[in-house]
């Protein structure tokens, strides 16, 4: 039987026209019925400013404007706010050994995950009637599906997340792509409370997630997603070859 899927746009809307196709036909395309929804922080002076702290891309004029167009056939809301602010005070301790960060690396790096997962929580707030679909689909606007991905008759109870190593990354696990069970969404509003993650030092993103993760039945995917910001716009490697599986790889 066909599922329904509730997919949520969240962060900044980047790379909005470049990455679409992609999204659309190797992996849109195979849910068979869906709906998008979006929760964007935008604000009108972002245009022709830095794309993303570590790289000198520029938003492009008409991003937001690119997503609804792009998106409209299948476009149910899309929500814009300012940007989040939050005032936090961490210790200048890291709470894991291969991580050293100064008082004020501290506090942008706290900030910038209460940002990312506040604004995945707050986009599947926005979905109407969220038990009229069988999973949530987290993504970003930049993403790039690296092969075609059929799920239009997914049956899982557990958290889907893509593998860090297939991605390229140095950890096991990617806050890029979830696919979640609805029963299983509070997962997210978990992973907000930077606050209780950040009690006892700065800790890296990947490593709350995975603690948080334990305790929703998060499984490693293997998923074949890039974004440009995370590779310099180097999006075809390392993957040499591509799949369309999506298998356990790990647990």
């Amino acid at each position: 039987m066909s599922k329904k899927f509730a997919v949520c746009f969240s962060g900044y809307p980047r790379f909005v026209r470049q990455q679409f196709k992609s999204i659309k036909e190797n992996f849109l395309d195979g849910l068979g019925d869906y709906d998008v929804y979006a929760k964007f922080q935008w604000k009108d002076d972002y245009e022709n400013i830095q794309i993303h702290h570590e790289y000198d891309d520029k938003f492009e004029v008409n991003e937001l404007e690119d997503f609804k167009e792009l998106y409209a056939d299948n476009l149910k809301k899309v929500e814009v706010i300012e940007p989040y602010k939050f005032d936090f005070e961490f210790s200048d301790q890291c709470a894991e050994g291969d991580m050293f960060l100064s008082k004020e690396q501290a506090k942008d790096v706290g900030y910038r995950m209460k940002c990312q997962f506040q604004g995945i929580a707050d986009c599947i707030d926005v979905i109407d009637n969220i038990d009229d679909y069988d999973y949530v689909v987290r993504m970003r606007t930049d993403v790039t599906f690296m092969s075609e991905i059929v799920m239009k008759d997914l049956e899982t109870d557990v958290i889907m997340n893509q593998d860090g190593f297939v991605a390229g990354r140095d950890r096991p696990w990617s806050d890029w792509f979830f696919i979640a069970p609805v029963s299983q969404v509070k997962f997210f509003n978990e992973m907000a409370k930077i606050e209780e993650h950040f009690s006892e030092g700065v800790r890296h993103t990947h490593n709350v997630l995975a603690e948080v993760g334990r305790r929703y039945a998060m499984e490693y995917f293997e998923f074949y997603v890039r974004t440009p910001t995370a590779t310099g716009g180097d999006i075809g490697t390392p993957f040499k070859q591509q799949t369309n599986k999506y298998t356990v790889i790990s647990r």
